[in-house]
This record gives C-alpha cells, sequence and structure tokens, in this order.
C-alpha cells in the first residue's frame, strides 16, 4: 500500500498543467441535433442504414430537450500536461 501511495504521489508532482471546462452543444430543434449528430455517424449509417442511426438518435433526445425545444448536451472537458521526470 505504501508503495501504491508513493507511485500517486509521484506522478501528482509530475502534472505541470490541468484544466477542466464545460462546452455545451446546443441545436435549436430536436430535428437540427438529428442532423448534427447524423454528420459525424458515417460509419454507423454504412453498418446499420441512416434510417436506423437517426431512429435512435431521435431515441435518446427528449432527456437532452429543453421546455423550449432546444437540445443541450453539456459536456465537461479535463486536459492534464505532464513532465517526465
Amino acid at each position: 500500500m505504501e508503495l501504491l501511495f508513493r507511485v500517486v504521489v509521484l506522478a501528482q508532482r509530475a502534472l505541470s498543467r490541468e484544466m477542466e471546462f464545460q462546452a455545451d452543444l446546443v441545436a435549436p430543434s430536436q430535428e437540427t441535433a438529428t442532423r448534427m449528430v447524423l454528420s459525424a455517424s458515417e460509419r454507423a449509417i454504412r453498418h446499420a442504414g441512416e434510417g436506423a442511426v437517426a431512429d435512435a438518435i431521435r431515441a435518446t433526445l427528449p432527456r437532452f430537450t429543453r421546455p423550449d425545444g432546444a437540445v443541450v448536451w453539456r459536456n465537461r472537458f479535463r486536459w492534464v500536461t505532464a513532465t517526465r521526470r
């Protein structure tokens, strides 16, 4: 256990910078959201067909849809840089 703790401490010391930020992806409607995701789904479309992929996307949208109809995916990104010692 002590060895594990030492490894964690050494790894923590090697971190030089880290940051976390929020970057929401917002579409004004479910139709626009579906088109946005489809545009990045070439492999899935080749495998299952555009209709099946679009249906799967639409099935997930209600939980991300606000009362005004906009679709919001809340994304959090974290990056860390480290130095080798």
